[in-house]
């Protein structure tokens, strides 16, 4: 049984850099290379993506799936259209959707069944949430006290569902005010629900995201701000290079630590000659 690991991004530096080091710790920690799908390539890739290709990895272009069909732009829209792309090239049995923001430390047990990483924070019981689900027809009963449904990346889903749960995740989005950043989360539940799949949590990332805590799964998401350790002090072109000096200390076995380590990895590692 295939599983295939997937990563959405963006065509920007910030992404970039997110996107060459998660291609380096799935290379060196599960001795997988991830497939990575850039929206917005129209223009030039940014350099970065060259980069990861002349160490062996796989780089699609893709067209924007920002836009809603109202108009607004909201980027993590991008993530269901790169599930939907993804359907179209591969041919493995299971998907496993990623952000660029995240980490192995090592392979992990994949188990075969449509999942997600359990996210403390959600709450289908905001107004923004429940407007949406009126609109669609899904009663409040369908989606609330669901603890499945509170998830996000990683996402291990099977390639044969993946077209119609991307399309789906799409109009899903469209439903929404543009209030909260994490629509497309919710919006991922209101898919499954409406498509009457079965979904279930899987213990990927575990429950620590902070930096100063031990990580307790076999992958890390580093996406909290405000933290130790922030990836949005790199988000210009000009931060986005300081990422690789890896300055900080960090506690040893906490997740700072781990990801400092694998900066300084990587940098070594795209720096070999003929790389």
């Amino acid at each position: 049984m295939g599983f295939r690991i997937i990563v959405s991004a963006e065509n920007n530096a910030y992404m970039a850099w997110q996107c060459k080091l998660f291609h380096y710790s799935c290379v060196s920690r599960v001795g997988l290379t991830p497939t990575i799908f850039v929206h917005d390539s129209g223009h030039h890739w940014h350099p970065s993506f060259h980069d990861i290709v002349r160490a062996g990895g796989h780089v699609h272009g893709l067209r924007s799936y920002a836009y809603t069909s109202a108009g607004d732009l909201y980027q993590p829209r991008n993530t269901p259209g790169t599930l939907i792309e993804a359907t179209n090239i591969l041919r493995d049995d299971y998907l496993v959707l990623c952000d660029p923001d995240m980490l192995f430390l090592r392979r992990p047990n994949f188990e075969p069944a449509l999942s997600g990483s359990f996210y403390s924070g959600m709450d289908y019981n905001k107004e923004v949430v429940l407007s949406a689900s009126s609109r669609l027809g899904i009663p409040p009963e369908e989606i609330l006290n669901r603890p499945e449904l509170r998830c996000g990346v990683p996402h291990v889903i099977p390639i044969e569902a993946g077209r119609l749960l991307g399309q789906t995740w799409l109009k899903m989005i469209d439903q929404f005010a543009l209030t909260i950043w994490e629509v497309s989360m919710y919006a991922l539940g209101l898919a499954v629900t409406h498509l009457k799949m079965p979904i279930r949590l899987n213990s990927l990332v575990g429950r620590e995201y902070r930096m100063a805590s031990k990580p307790d799964g076999d992958m890390i998401h580093y996406c909290y701000s405000r933290d130790l350790w922030d990836k949005r002090l790199f988000y210009t072109e000009e931060a986005a290079r300081r990422v690789w000096a890896a300055q900080g200390e960090a506690p040893e076995g906490t997740i700072m630590a781990e990801i400092l380590q694998q900066l300084r990895e990587a940098r070594d590692f795209y720096s070999r000659p003929g790389v």
